[in-house]
């Protein structure tokens, strides 16, 4: 089966014909371009590394996840002795790509214009009614030497280990899920102000979601009255002994859910009214916060439940599949990059189960391994780039028709 991808460039000879363990790549190339990416990076001030553009340089660690490739020499050995990857990708050495990410931009500045960009667009953009979960997640190294590198409490290993501590807030609807923007704490903050900061920033990025969901250890007056000063609704779980007002008296979340009250409004010290609902969670009777008054008991629960997507499938995407572990660098600021980059490889990832429906329940291995990893026939055509792809790979040639120029 023959595909024709019409507007991709590539530096092939137009007389032979290649061959590729990463047929995928056109796809992901077509995404690439979809976003604008090379803009992206143009306007945050990422310009030529070596005298290689950077858009083939983040392009290739951008797949870097994808071809398994654990370290930047690994992602330079492979795509060099790759008849598709090698067309796509201008030719340079290991010292580069590695002198790339290690260079001093904002990569921040990086981050944001991807989630600009993904709202400007009518079909990626955020939606009122999504959902904003915010959470952290441990990554675990063994350098000592390491920039910023500390003890942190891991709730898997249940003790502290060494590593990093990043504040994540991840965005997801019903046709669509992806990460927004991240800070990693150090020993100058503190996680609580690392959120607030994050949520501070959501309205100037054009998020247009109205709701965040958080666990426990998030639920801090000083978060949530951030949230309610920007418009911004709240469901979290609430600590057993935590104090509420209710019919004129104090109560404990514990003492509420055994009251036998299902929902009801109380108020929270500090804060104001709040509605509180008892569910089971995890076969356990939890008290469940909002700061929306008008949501109903089982909208509440499902939000909270909806929590659970950035632990599974994203920070576990994330270590497995998605490369956020695999970095070897001292520098701080190479992590930065590092994460912005593995963002944006999951974003691509994630804009592909949104325009074929098919792909939506699938994960991020199973597209890995199925769409990615696949052995086809490469040659440039006037038209474009024509792949030779085996049976049983129609899905490859749909994705070609529906993802907009």
């Amino acid at each position: 089966m023959e595909v024709i991808f019409p507007r991709l460039k590539a530096a092939f000879d137009p007389n032979r014909k290649s061959d590729t363990k990463y047929g995928g790549a056109v796809v992901l190339k077509r995404m690439w371009d979809y976003l604008n990416c090379e803009g992206l990076l143009s306007s945050a001030g990422i310009q030529k590394r070596s005298g290689i553009p950077t858009n083939g340089l983040a392009f290739n660690y951008v797949l870097k996840p994808l071809m398994d490739a654990r370290s930047i020499k690994r992602v330079n050995r492979r795509t060099r002795g790759d008849g598709l990857l090698k067309g796509l990708i201008p030719d340079h050495d290991q010292c580069t790509l590695n002198r790339f990410i290690n260079g001093n931009y904002n990569w921040d500045l990086l981050n944001e214009f991807r989630i600009l960009e993904l709202q400007r667009r009518r079909r990626t953009r955020t939606l009122e009614d999504g959902l904003i979960v915010l959470d952290d997640v441990v990554i675990q190294k063994f350098g000592k030497r390491m920039e910023n590198i500390a003890y942190v409490w891991s709730p898997v290993a249940k003790k502290t280990v060494l590593g990093y501590n990043p504040v994540v807030l991840l965005y997801t609807d019903e046709e669509k899920s992806y990460p927004l923007n991240f800070a990693f704490k150090t020993k100058e903050n503190d996680k609580i102000t690392l959120a607030t900061q994050l949520i501070e920033r959501l309205k100037e990025l054009k998020v247009r979601a109205k709701c965040v969901v958080f666990d426990t250890w998030y639920f801090a007056l000083k978060l949530i009255t951030t949230l309610r000063d920007h418009g911004l609704f709240w469901v979290t779980k609430s600590k057993k002994n935590r104090i509420f007002v209710l019919n004129g008296a104090e109560m404990h979340a514990e003492e509420i859910i055994q009251s036998g009250i299902k929902e009801t409004v109380a108020e929270l010290l500090g804060y104001g009214p709040v509605k509180v609902v008892v569910a089971e969670i995890n076969e356990k009777s939890r008290l469940l916060v909002t700061s929306d008054l008008e949501m109903k008991g089982r909208k509440v629960v499902k939000v909270y439940r909806d929590r659970f997507k950035i632990d599974n499938p994203f920070f576990r995407d994330g270590k497995q599949e998605m490369g956020l572990e695999d970095f070897h660098t001292r520098k701080f600021k190479a992590l930065i990059a590092h994460t912005v980059m593995c963002f944006l490889s999951h974003t691509l990832v994630s804009l592909i189960k949104l325009f074929d429906r098919k792909l939506f329940d699938k994960t991020t291995g199973w597209i890995k391994e199925n769409l990615f990893k696949v052995v086809a026939g490469v040659k440039a055509v006037r038209e474009g780039i024509r792949v030779t792809f085996g049976k049983g790979l129609k899905f490859i040639s749909a994705l070609s028709h529906t993802i907009p120029s």
